[in-house]
């Protein structure tokens, strides 16, 4: 007879003295089972332990809220002062989103169609995370915005908050100024700290408005629990804050340094977890023009168009040691056995007569190398050191997308791309004539042993999260550029000397060549400058040079001869090199991790990050006297004209 045991467990209740369950029959359509992960066996789930949004909204902590106050729905804590909700948006207990980002009011249409205008939709002046404790200050700063019609916010670090802001809510503690705007139809929030002195900001604070269209957008940016935002917290959307970061650089760039405390910068959605910073980005494609004029087959100044986007990190190291480790000894030990034992089968079957082909005959003869190799293996020691953070810091040195370590390989043999970019960071110690000593850069784990360094990566690619659409063009216009996504192990075997040095036989590099060039010539002339009878089309050729470098960049300088380039269309004559360009633009979207904790493991850098001269700045108009000089240097030019005195033919001498 089998044992019944609800009937055992029934009976035991009624000895007991338990009042009776009532028993709930249940339909079909509600009957629930669920996979128990550890012994694979399907359970028959209780219908009264199933969580339901029903049981969630009945459990949910319930407190009701007086005339215009403000309560968490988690905790049942006060907003505590429900006027600011606009700029303290958070419970300050549970980190709850009590208003999302969304929720601000944009101010009538007309704003969002106006360019280079200025509109102060929020703003407070007071304690960091208290709200009792802070000003409402809109009315004053947006008046330090009219009385510039609307163009710019200047705020500087001598200027008395207090003052400005209508008093001081924190007297005694470090404050913030928190703003939310409008410019250009886009968003924008920023938290301006102050400094050494009460009252006074740590920095300058400048907001203006640029009368060119913005090269780099921030689509979402999200901040907190890798998984996003969950029931109303874990996370941060943050996209307000990076695109601020977009204004305050005149809409080229946005930049986030490793360095910078990001609860400061954020805030903090999910204190005690490990946390990331998702952006999603978009980089518009533009236009630009450069000519310049020659003298004897070689230009008077250089031609140097440097203006690619910068995309990084697009190399995220996930783990990388140098020496051995257990699982990588062990690992190597297994592939060396296994070369092995495919050998010896091949050598059997020779023995026994069979046939053998020859690409089989020439392996068997490095089996004594690979025997020689496993002995090696298994006198070597275990010990290694932890390598990824200097090899992520070397990624920076390089921009972000290139990693290399100078072996006994010649230079030259490395591809264009690397050379370009890998020129003039001799300073930075990345030299592509020197040969890396591996024990300097890391330390020597295993002295007098040959040591292997082993590096996990992700090329992030144009899309590492595949959350944008990836058009074939950008919202400008323009193409679109696209980088191949990529996971991989890179391990090289690195000897040591009998100095103690230890190099890489071969140089590792590690890089994101693109599809398609970033600069792209449109249109390239190259002759008289004011007959096109005598100007010839030289734009395939520009093109190819443009490719030799790399697609990064088109540089030309003043060694270059140009009648090797394209030749001489008009002898005699000085010519005009005119080149027409594009940029592509980029979607894309890229996730980098906190490490340390509130800090980032990299710094991340998107759109055009110029050094020196913009190419896609507005010119300023030419003075009277520049034009002067540029009308007697295009009469010197004209073959057989004679120049008639002037007051101003002093300044064409040096022509």
């Amino acid at each position: 007879m089998a044992f019944d045991e609800h009937a055992f467990y029934k009976k035991f209740t009624e000895l007991m003295g338990a009042p009776p369950k009532p028993e709930m029959p249940i339909a079909p359509r509600e009957y629930r089972t669920f996979l128990n992960k550890k012994s694979n066996i399907l359970l028959e789930a209780d219908p009264e332990a199933i969580v339901t949004e029903e049981k969630q909204e009945m459990w949910r902590l319930k407190i009701p809220a007086g005339e215009g106050e403000i309560r968490c729905p988690t905790c049942g804590n006060a907003h505590k002062n429900p006027a600011l909700k606009s700029t303290y948006r958070v419970c300050h207990h549970c980190f709850f989103i009590l208003e999302p980002t969304t929720a601000l009011s944009l101010g009538p249409p007309a704003w969002l169609k106006e360019t280079s205008k200025l509109r102060i939709l929020a703003a407070s002046y007071g304690h960091p995370v208290d709200a009792s404790r802070a000003n409402d200050c809109t009315k004053q700063v947006a008046a330090l915005v009219d009385a510039t019609k609307n163009e710019r916010l200047t705020i500087l670090k001598t200027d008395n908050l207090a003052r400005l802001l209508g008093g001081d809510p924190a007297r005694g503690h470090r404050k913030v100024l928190k703003l939310r705007y409008l410019l250009d139809g886009r968003r924008g929030e920023l938290t301006a700290w102050e400094g050494g002195w009460e009252c006074h900001l740590a920095e300058d604070l400048y907001i203006i408005g640029s009368k060119s269209k913005p090269l780099i957008t921030v689509v979402r940016a999200i901040y907190g629990h890798p998984l996003g935002v969950i029931k109303g917290r874990g996370a941060f959307d943050v996209t307000d804050v990076l695109q601020a970061r977009v204004h305050l650089s005149r809409g080229r760039h946005v930049v986030l340094k490793r360095h910078e405390d990001l609860t400061q910068l954020f805030g903090e959605p999910c204190a005690g977890r490990a946390k990331s910073l998702t952006v999603e980005y978009e980089i518009m494609g533009k236009a630009g023009e450069f000519y310049e004029y020659e003298l004897e087959g070689r230009l008077q100044n250089t031609i140097s168009i440097e203006a690619s986007p910068s995309i990084s990190p697009q190399i995220i190291i996930l783990g990388a040691t140098y020496g051995w480790t257990e699982q990588l000894l062990a690992d190597r030990k297994k592939e060396t056995h296994k070369l092995l034992f495919d050998l010896q089968e091949i050598s059997e079957r020779r023995r026994m007569g069979l046939a053998v082909s020859a690409a089989d005959n020439k392996r068997l003869r490095e089996m004594p190398k690979h025997a020689r190799e496993l002995k090696r293996l298994n006198d070597l020691r275990v010990g290694f050191v932890d390598v990824r953070e200097h090899i992520q810091r070397r990624i920076e040195l390089a921009g972000g997308a290139v990693l290399f370590f100078g072996g006994s390989t010649p230079n030259d043999e490395l591809p264009s791309w690397a050379r370009v970019t890998l020129a003039g960071k001799e300073h930075l110690g990345i030299d592509l004539g020197a040969v890396d000593d591996l024990n300097a850069i890391f330390g020597n784990p295993t002295p007098g042993q040959t040591k292997l360094l082993s590096i996990d990566y992700v090329i992030v690619g144009h899309d590492a999260e595949r959350k944008t659409e990836a058009s074939e063009s950008t919202s400008s216009g323009y193409e679109a550029n696209f980088i191949n996504q990529r996971k991989g192990r890179l391990q090289q075997l690195v000897d040591e000397d009998d100095m103690g040095r230890a190099s890489c036989e071969e140089s590792v590099l590690l890089g994101i060549p693109t599809i398609l060039p970033s600069i792209e010539v449109r249109y390239a002339s190259y002759g008289h400058p004011t007959n096109p009878n005598q100007v010839w089309n030289v734009t395939s050729e520009m093109r190819a040079l443009a490719n030799q470098q790399g697609g990064q960049r088109l540089h030309i300088d003043t060694t270059m001869s140009l009648y090797d380039l394209f030749g001489d269309p008009c002898v005699g004559m000085r010519k005009k090199l005119t080149i027409r360009y594009y940029v592509r633009g980029f979607h894309g979207c890229t996730t980098v991790e906190e490490r340390p904790q509130n800090h980032l493991s990299t710094d991340i850098a998107l759109g055009f990050v110029t050094e020196g001269h913009d190419p896609f700045e507005q010119v300023k108009r030419r003075t009277y006297r520049q034009n002067a000089v540029d009308k007697i240097q295009k009469l010197r030019i004209l073959d057989h004209m004679k120049v008639e005195p002037s007051p101003y033919s002093h300044l064409g001498r040096a022509w």
